[in-house]
């Protein structure tokens, strides 16, 4: 039976590491600046008083009602790093199978499952966008990327599926229910939910649920997009969400999706029109050697915000050190489990290749060989 006690006591390391150290930055500065010190006095403000306009300025984090009331409680910037800490890193136990483990719910591991307890943890926890979003600021994704390991953990998690009963009703009320709080989180996440829905219906054959989560989330984007975020934002804001990033695709959301519909290799030209683009494609799939690739259906819930930070005039969206990876650490990750089989039969596929390759070469040599001893044979002849 596999031990997972030195596992365990390094995963406890790493979660004391990166809680200590943006506590450590927090109390050595005495103060909370950029993201974490609008979101604190944002937080402090409407657990104060609450004001539902608040809630669409900008952007739409109807998920940030739940810090009101635990501001009411505990109302100090460290419980804002302490909760996103926590987030990022409960994610790991759901995408790795740890917990199960841990727990002693399985009593038989595999080779393969032994392999995943012990590397793909670590690796979780050096991919730079998970240190970045722990260590640096605060910002209401780290939600997404709890939600997005649970939705992974409820649709192609072993011990949810293992016993054939993955059409029950109670996984499908969870996943949808997972999807309607990834919208919650902000706007964007609606079209990761989106292609969620997708997921669903392609992985689980769950047409119902999949359709529904489509739905409600495209209905749920188009509202908030349109008509709720433009209503409640004013001033200086309200032109400038659109004309710093994507004003050169349109003036609104109709004008943008048309535009891409009818440019569809608008995300190709833009990608390599900014070698900072090309930069940051490789270092979000490079730690993993770009296995993720080999595994596409796994990405889908992270290609919403991987081709808005491709089409993005604003240098934010596609810097390394920004909020806007985390939409991007679970799916990835995903992916590189999902596709490490598949790299591992491309290989072999390779070498098999490679020997063949060799084995006809070195018999051209040996037919050469023979072919020019007989012929020196018969030119020596008497």
């Amino acid at each position: 039976m596999y031990n997972s006690k030195s596992l365990t006591k390094l995963i406890t390391l790493f979660l004391f590491f990166l809680i200590g150290l943006p506590f450590l930055k927090f109390s050595s500065l005495h103060s909370s600046f950029y993201d974490l010190g609008l979101f604190d006095h944002f937080c402090f403000c409407l657990s104060q008083h609450f004001t539902y306009q608040d809630l669409f300025v900008s952007h739409a984090h109807l998920i940030s009602s739940v810090y009101f009331f635990l501001y009411k409680l505990f109302s100090t910037p460290i419980l804002l790093l302490l909760c996103q800490t926590l987030a990022i890193m409960g994610a790991i136990y759901l995408v790795s199978g740890l917990l199960l483990v841990v727990s002693g719910k399985k009593k038989t591991i595999t080779n393969y499952q032994l392999l995943t307890i012990n590397f793909f943890p670590l690796l979780f926890l050096l991919y730079f966008p998970v240190w970045y979003n722990c260590l640096f600021d605060f910002h209401f994704e780290h939600l997404f990327v709890l939600f997005c390991a649970i939705f992974y953990w409820l649709v192609i998690g072993q011990w949810t599926v293992d016993d054939g009963q993955n059409n029950r009703l109670p996984t499908k009320l969870f996943v949808f229910l997972t999807c309607l709080l990834c919208c919650l989180v902000k706007e964007v996440f609606a079209l990761s939910a989106i292609m969620m829905g997708v997921y669903v219906i392609i992985r689980r054959r769950w047409l119902v649920c999949g359709s529904l989560i489509v739905l409600f989330s495209l209905l749920y984007f188009t509202f908030i997009e349109c008509y709720a975020i433009p209503y409640f934002t004013t001033g200086k804001e309200a032109p400038a969400i659109w004309h710093s990033a994507f004003g050169y695709l349109g003036s609104n959301m109709k004008e943008v999706f048309l535009n891409l519909l009818t440019h569809p290799w608008l995300l190709i030209t833009e990608t390599f029109s900014d070698w900072r683009k090309l930069l940051y494609i490789i270092a979000i799939f490079g730690p993993f050697l770009f296995i993720p690739l080999l595994a596409p259906l796994e990405l889908l819930p992270a290609l919403p915000q991987l081709f808005i930070s491709l089409l993005s005039h604003n240098p934010n969206h596609y810097a390394l050190s920004s909020q806007y990876t985390a939409g991007l650490i679970v799916p990835v990750f995903v992916a590189f489990i999902r596709g490490l089989p598949r790299a591992s039969r491309l290989w072999t596929v390779v070498k098999d290749l490679d020997s063949g390759q060799s084995s006809i070469v070195s018999g051209q040599r040996f037919g050469q060989g023979s072919m020019d001893g007989r012929q020196k044979k018969i030119d020596y002849q008497p």
